[in-house]
């Protein structure tokens, strides 16, 4: 019991069916026949437990380790989302794996399968509140066997808009402040520039008429001098 036939041997090939082996009745013949252990595979939607019996091994039972929870296993992401008003919303992900178990029915050895391939969780879109802002996001992420659960405990927290008006409004009011201060001394700088540009030419044209005053004062005494010498020729003469 828990011995099969070793169809693999080469040695019990030997034996053809249709052949007859014993010629000679006066002989002895003797044949070897070559078994190996007998193995039985679990797999994850019939999983076994020692209360169970080996097929080829009736006096054997099953060997723990291919109960369900050795040959399916889960794995889960659980997100919660607590809104402002104190609500929760339970989101749960999950990623399933699967493999099968050989039980060698003479020792009782397990022997597993590779677990079945990974799986991707897709990612949770987290609602938008206006006003707050949430602790977490919640992306695609791929779960191998290996991976334990998770938990992912999402809250919110109010943005401080009030504080971040006043901010703004100080750095604006103070740009224009400055901007605005900038303006009027460059309007207080122009008007003293035009009011400079104004008075010179003033200034200038007073001086152009004393300078022309003057001119006329000079050719006036020289034409008289010039009279009073002709006379005084006139009158040597």
């Amino acid at each position: 019991q828990g011995y099969v036939f070793d169809k693999d041997n080469a040695n019990n090939n030997v034996f053809v069916a249709g052949t007859t082996y014993d010629k000679n009745s006066e002989v002895h013949q003797y044949f070897k026949y070559y078994f190996t252990h007998a193995t039985t595979i679990v797999t994850p939607d019939n999983p076994k437990t020692p209360a169970d019996v080996l097929p080829d091994n009736p006096g054997k039972n099953y060997p723990s380790g291919v109960a369900k929870d050795d040959l399916n296993k889960t794995v889960t992401r659980t997100i919660n989302i607590t809104t402002p008003d104190g609500k929760t919303q339970t989101i749960t992900q999950k990623a399933e794996f699967t493999r099968s178990a050989t039980v060698d029915e003479v020792t009782g050895e397990v022997t597993y399968g590779p677990w079945s391939k990974n799986v991707v969780l897709e990612s949770v879109d987290v609602p938008n509140i206006p006003g707050y802002v949430p602790s977490a996001s919640v992306p695609e992420i791929t779960v191998t066997p290996n991976d334990q659960d998770t938990t992912i405990n999402i809250t919110y927290k109010k943005l401080d808009s009030g504080k971040a008006a006043d901010q703004g409004g100080n750095a604006s009011n103070g740009g224009q402040s400055t901007n605005g201060q900038a303006a009027q001394n460059g309007q207080s700088g122009q008007t003293q520039n035009n009011a400079g540009a104004q008075q010179l030419p003033q200034t200038g044209n007073a001086d152009n008429e004393k300078g022309a005053l003057g001119l006329a004062g000079a050719m006036f005494a020289a034409g008289l001098g010039l009279g009073f010498g002709s006379k005084k020729k006139r009158h040597e003469n």
